[in-house]
């Protein structure tokens, strides 16, 4: 169960008990009613859908999806959701580089990796 409170100028906050049984606070700022509430009960969805170990609802990862990067990573501090940033791999060139770099049978053999293109030929060639 997650609750909106009012603090002095008009800011915003969320009030929630976290999976880890600890009182979690998820800070919104000068935000409106309607938007504190809508984050409100997507942040019980979560909670809900964690707590059963079951997935979560379309909507809320649509919205998770569409959220700008400052509540998401507030929503990360209060252990809702992982970090976008801590994903290791972002992009496929990223992901390509750590592949090759762990494989140590491609090194002086017929693979050849282009970095500007990304261009990989994985094939031997006849020799």
């Amino acid at each position: 169960m997650a609750s909106v409170c009012c603090d002095k100028g008009g800011l915003k906050r969320i009030t929630f008990k976290g999976l880890d049984g600890k009182r979690r606070t998820l800070r919104l700022g000068k935000r409106s009613e309607k938007y504190a509430n809508d984050v409100r009960r997507h942040v019980e969805a979560i909670l809900a859908s964690a707590g059963a170990r079951l997935p979560l609802e379309q909507q809320t990862a649509l919205w998770l999806a569409d959220i700008e990067g400052e509540l998401h990573s507030r929503l990360a501090l209060a252990g809702l959701v992982i970090s976008r940033e801590s994903t290791a791999m972002k992009y496929l060139g990223a992901f390509l580089d750590d592949c090759f770099a762990k494989r140590t049978d491609l090194k002086g053999g017929p693979a050849r990796i282009r970095r500007g293109r990304r261009c990989v030929r994985l094939h031997k060639t006849p020799s």
